[in-house]
């Protein structure tokens, strides 16, 4: 019908516009009148088509909608995001113990020599909160203190200056349905771990501090300490030999170990435990939910005896500070409420005692290589998982210059090379820092011997001997072997660290964790039972 419509008014059309005369123009006219009137009774008839068709439309889709048709499709609901966590599911409080503001320093300048990349510090220059706060005079009175909130007497372990005993953050978190974790590279009867397992007051009490172990509520302990905590009768229970070869003599309390069994702790003792552990973590398969691991006779072996010429293959089955805590994570990890571990690197003290800042530099390393896992872990989980670096106290009384250390980071970058000369050229020239060229040579031909298992470490004393020759120049030094009075770090990176901000001294710290997680506040007092 639209066509015919079109033809007609093109008709019309042509009529009025070729029209010669006016007689022709009103003839056409009158025919363009008649055509017009033909179009409206063609259109009203259309309408009146499509009207009908609308109304027969109109009864399909009431047929459609029928109860008795098939039902229409659900729509998906797209889940609305997971809320993000208010708080912590995962906290690390890790001390470095004797670690202060001369020994972080050794660990900046080392960790820019092995990137090289003066960009590139310590793990811990990155976290988002720094201060400084007030320690204790020593481990027994630091560690209550971090794990208790109460400043105490020294030796005093886990108990107020009254002798009274005190609950711990460990406390608090296992009442609160977390799992719990302390690991150290020293013996776990050593005065910062122990603060956080028992309640002594003589840190020297081995045995004391061992038979708090059941009561301890800490899920995973890890560290040495084989002769002071195994009784003679478990000699042969792990080979005899510890991870080192050695044979120690086990001098613990008899009961403690069956109890602990009893209570459901798997046991990794010596060599054999050793191995046992290692090979589990690295198949991500260490999934004991209960377990105490002791792998040494004493305290675990300092770092830098791991690169000595000869020898150092005693030391490949001796389990890494971070292998620990990686097999603490696995274990803990399985609690879907999350856990609380404390990590101890704990030879920095020990170093600092002997006066040995080249010793210090290697264990200042193996704290910056176990942030940087614990850091790797933050970043996996980054809304559950908060991170605390502190100390117990400082050891060396160290001088050091913050503003001659930062016009040395703003300088060029150190490149390796396999000629000592060069190198010793380019630390005079850049850095105004004498060094000698014989000793790198010595250095970079071992290095050069590739005797470990990443560059990093083959290199490790190059990067050390460096470290020294740097802190000469730059004025940190250690003065004394014994601890001081000086400030120690509190930095602090993930969920919660903003809570901490104002904290003066070390005892805040489980005070602060347990008013941010809604626990019962500390310091509390364990009051006996009658």
């Amino acid at each position: 019908m639209t066509y015919v419509a079109l033809m007609l008014l093109s008709y019309a059309n042509y009529g009025i516009i070729f029209a010669r005369n006016e007689r022709s123009f009103m003839n056409n006219k009158k025919i363009v009148i008649l055509l017009l009137a033909m179009l409206f009774l063609i259109s009203c008839n259309q309408a009146g088509i499509q009207t009908e068709e609308a109304l027969k439309a109109t009864e399909m889709i009431s047929v459609t909608n029928t109860p008795t048709s098939e039902p229409t499709p659900t729509i998906e609901i797209t889940p609305s995001p997971t809320p993000v966590p208010t708080k912590p599911k995962y906290i690390f409080i890790v001390i470095g113990d004797g670690f202060g503001r001369g020994a972080m320093t050794l660990g900046e300048i080392y960790a820019r020599l092995e990137n090289e990349d003066m960009n590139k510090g310590a793990v811990w220059e990155s976290f988002s909160y720094q201060s400084y706060v007030t320690a204790m005079g020593e481990s027994a009175s630091g560690g209550t203190a971090i794990a208790s909130g109460v400043e105490t007497d020294p030796w005093f372990i886990g108990k107020d200056v009254d002798g009274n005993a005190l609950y711990t953050i460990m406390d608090r978190a296992k009442e609160n349905g977390l799992a719990t974790g302390v690991i150290t590279n020293s013996n776990l009867v050593d005065a910062t771990p122990a603060t956080f397992l028992g309640h002594i007051t003589n840190r020297y009490s081995f045995t004391g501090i061992t038979k708090c172990f059941p009561q301890s509520n800490v899920d995973y302990m890890a560290g040495g300490g084989l002769s002071y905590i195994l009784p003679e009768s478990f000699a042969n229970s792990f080979g005899k030999e510890d991870s080192l070869g050695y044979i120690p003599k086990l001098n613990g309390p008899e009961e403690v170990i069956p109890t602990l069994i009893e209570m459901g702790y798997e046991t990794y003792f010596g060599m054999e435990g050793a191995l046992e552990m290692q090979e589990s973590v690295a198949s991500n398969s260490f999934t004991p939910k209960k377990s105490i691991g002791i792998y040494t006779g004493g305290i675990m072996p300092y770092e830098q005896y791991k690169y000595k010429k000869t020898g150092s293959h005693l030391y490949d089955n001796v389990p890494s500070l971070i292998e620990l805590t990686e097999a603490g994570i696995q274990s803990l990890s399985q609690n879907p409420d999350g856990f609380v571990m404390m990590i101890e690197s704990a030879l920095i003290d020990k170093t600092g005692h002997k006066s040995n800042q080249e010793m210090m530099t290697y264990e200042v390393s193996v704290l910056d290589d176990l942030l940087e896992h614990l850091v790797g872990f933050y970043n996996e989980h980054p809304e559950e998982t908060l991170i605390i670096l502190t100390a117990d106290h400082e050891t060396g009384n160290y001088t050091y210059d913050d503003v001659s250390l930062n016009e040395w980071k703003a300088s060029a970058n150190f490149t390796w090379t396999d000629d000592g000369k060069e190198m010793a050229k380019f630390i005079k020239d850049e850095w105004e820092v004498n060094s000698y060229s014989e000793n790198l040579n010595t250095q970079i031909s071992i290095a050069n011997l590739n005797r470990w298992d990443t560059v990093e470490k083959n290199r490790m004393r190059l990067y050390s001997a460096v470290t020294l020759d740097i802190c000469k120049k730059y004025g940190t030094r250690i003065r004394t072997g014994e601890h001081s009075g000086q400030p120690v770090p509190l930095y602090i990176i993930g969920k919660g660290s903003e809570e901490f901000e104002g904290s003066t001294h070390i005892k805040q710290i489980p005070i602060t964790i347990c008013e941010f997680m809604g626990w019962e506040a500390l310091p509390e007092i364990i009051v006996p039972e009658e």
